[in-house]
């Protein structure tokens, strides 16, 4: 049985990854304001952050599962070869993600050069230096540092479009720090027909060593990058990119999609008991990990805080078991998807779920944007998470009826 995007609201499966789509986008959007908020401490801030700690690992793996389900069902259709199926599956990944992507890629690219006055005074210093008033070494200096200005910012926006911008440190998080994601679930379509033909083609044996091997190259470079950091042999910003947002760390996440995938018929389950302790397990990892970032029973800034702690060697180890505790986690989240893949909700709850699935993309892309450089900061806690959440609801919902949706009809 297919499953790609299910039209029949009274069908289980749809339920379920409706549900976890709108949990996992509702979980970056309140953890970043939790992460953001100065004024948010404490107890409230841990609780606003920990979800955040799933947020993208619940994306990557359903669009693990999901992509092999999609996969599944073109080379199912009769008549469709192995090189039709992927030319459909890339026709129908493009028409879903680029659109919306490429608009609000440029908008936050332009927006960029308008909120910063050095950018303003670096197109300044090229108008000037180029028409040659002053035929000296000033001049002359201006100019090219005007244009290295200009090629960096031109240079910046073209790594986006071809979704490398995670392989430069000065171009990871320069327009909208979360389209780091983006560029790795890019990068996991180009690597994704040969998964699928080694995790879902072949025998399950097969199948559990390419995860351990997936798994351990994840491992074996996240470790390495954390103690080069430590070694003073690498920059914490270095560390925090090269362990966290490329592709061969986090292909295990869709690799787990895929092994849901293939087990999805498997009726073993947990009794209640052993969910109830998964729960507690992945609330305690959370808890332990945000813990090391930011003093629970006091204020301060979570970056800055965490920036001093890691900055000293004697948290290598601490930092290290978090490191590995992620992996843990994200395998009992993934059994816990699992575990839910056929629940089925009441009919109010779903109509707000399945809205919020919808928006979902558009609301990953816009949130952070709206965030940092709309909502003003230093305002009353509870009136600017409204202003927030309203904002990111309307404009993503633009977003999607505007962009998505026409976009959507083409892959019909």
């Amino acid at each position: 049985m297919c499953l790609s995007f299910p039209k029949n609201k009274n069908s289980a499966r749809s339920h379920a990854f409706d549900l976890y789509r709108a949990l996992a986008v509702l979980a970056v959007v309140i953890g970043h304001m939790g992460l953001y908020m100065d004024k948010i401490h404490g107890w409230t801030k841990l609780c606003l952050v920990i979800p955040i700690n799933y947020g993208v690992p619940l994306f990557f793996i359903i669009s693990g599962y999901l992509l092999a389900s999609s996969m599944t069902c073109l080379r199912e259709i009769p008549g469709n070869t192995y090189i039709k199926s992927l030319k459909s599956f890339y026709y129908l990944r493009i028409c879903r993600i680029y659109p919306a992507y490429i608009f609000w890629l440029v908008i936050f690219w332009m927006w960029g050069i308008l909120d910063v006055s050095t950018n303003i005074n670096s197109f300044a210093t090229i108008i000037s230096g180029l028409k040659f008033l002053n035929n000296n070494i000033d001049s002359f200096a201006a100019t090219v540092a005007g244009l290295k200005f200009l090629h960096n910012y031109i240079m910046d926006l073209i790594v986006h479009i071809f979704n490398i911008h995670n392989f430069f440190s000065q171009y990871s998080r320069s327009i909208n720090p979360v389209f780091w994601t983006l560029a790795v679930e890019f990068q996991w379509y180009l690597v994704a027909p040969a998964l699928f033909y080694l995790m879902l083609g072949k025998s399950h044996r097969v199948m559990i060593i390419t995860f351990g091997i997936i798994l351990l190259i994840s491992i074996g470079t996240r470790n390495w990058m954390v103690w080069n950091y430590f070694s003073q042999k690498i920059s914490i910003s270095d560390m925090w990119r090269l362990s966290n947002e490329q592709i061969y760390i986090e292909l295990y996440s869709f690799a787990l999609g895929i092994v849901i995938w293939r087990f999805r018929r498997t009726n073993w389950r947990l009794p209640n008991s052993g969910m109830l302790f998964l729960w507690v397990g992945i609330l305690l990892i959370a808890f332990y990990t945000y813990n090391f970032y930011f003093d629970i029973n006091g204020a301060g800034n979570i970056n800055e805080i965490g920036a001093k702690r890691l900055a000293l060697k004697e948290n290598y180890f601490q930092f290290m078991v978090i490191t590995n505790m992620k992996y843990i986690s994200q395998i009992i989240l993934a059994y816990i998807v699992f575990h839910y893949r056929n629940i089925s909700l009441p009919d109010f709850l779903y109509t707000a779920t399945q809205y919020t699935a919808k928006i979902s993309y558009s609301m990953y892309i816009v949130h952070y944007p709206i965030l940092t450089k709309i909502i003003p900061a230093g305002q009353n806690v509870i009136s600017t998470f409204a202003l927030y959440l309203i904002l990111t609801f309307a404009v993503s919902n633009i977003s999607y009826i505007f962009i998505e949706k026409q976009f959507i009809k083409l892959r019909n």
